[in-house]
């Protein structure tokens, strides 16, 4: 008996934790299916609570037409009690039966207004309770959200972005480098070029400069 009562706590755990597997699979999923249900309860609340309305007012009626015709037997048989004793007499047991329904319909009423009122505060948390729920929904979803942005974050190779940044930073230096020497060799050949012509109009040596004093 306890090895059986073992294997069953074993089962339903396995089961348990294969059920709560699956719901954390798809958590907003089973909350919009837990939704619905409340939602189903909530919808048959409803119904109830309009059918126990217009069976109340339906005794209502019922009640108002039988205590009218009691009324009316009752005084019948008072003015009749004295000059037609058995009429009166035929009256007034019309009259008991009247009060009979009329006593059935209280009881009824009675009942059907207690049942209404239980009723009427299941529609109401069950009313509530969707409200929430629609709420943590919408809470569930925003979290849903974020936790995928920052799984989507997390995936980024932060140093291969860091080693790339490096590397093209280093090639922009390079590149400013190489540019540099570019125009300092050009710079460097247009003094040679103004050496070379200052030469051959004879400027630029003590000689030429002497010969030109003279």
């Amino acid at each position: 008996m306890g090895l059986l009562k073992n294997l069953f706590t074993w089962g339903k755990a396995r089961s348990d934790e294969a059920a709560e597997k699956v719901e954390n699979s798809d958590p907003i999923g089973f909350a919009k299916q837990e939704i619905q249900e409340i939602e189903d309860q909530k919808n048959a609340a409803r119904t109830n609570v309009g059918k126990m309305k217009a069976q109340i007012l339906a005794i209502k009626r019922e009640l108002k037409e039988n205590q009218s015709e009691y009324d009316n037997t009752i005084s019948k048989a008072k003015a009749l009690k004295e000059s037609k004793p058995e009429l009166a007499l035929k009256l007034a047991e019309r009259a008991a039966e009247t009060k009979e329904a009329i006593d059935t319909n209280e009881v009824s009423l009675k009942t059907l207004e207690g049942h209404l009122e239980k009723q009427q505060k299941n529609f109401d948390a069950l009313e509530k309770a969707v409200k929430q729920a629609n709420r943590d929904l919408k809470s569930m979803k925003s979290m849903d959200q974020v936790t995928k942005s920052t799984e989507a974050l997390n995936s980024v190779d932060l140093e291969g972005s860091e080693s790339a940044l490096s590397k093209f930073k280093g090639r922009k230096e390079r590149m400013k480098m190489k540019m540099d020497e570019v125009e300092a060799i050009a710079d460097t050949k247009g003094e040679d070029l103004d050496a070379q012509a200052d030469a051959a109009l004879g400027k630029g040596s003590k000689g030429a400069d002497l010969l030109a004093s003279l």
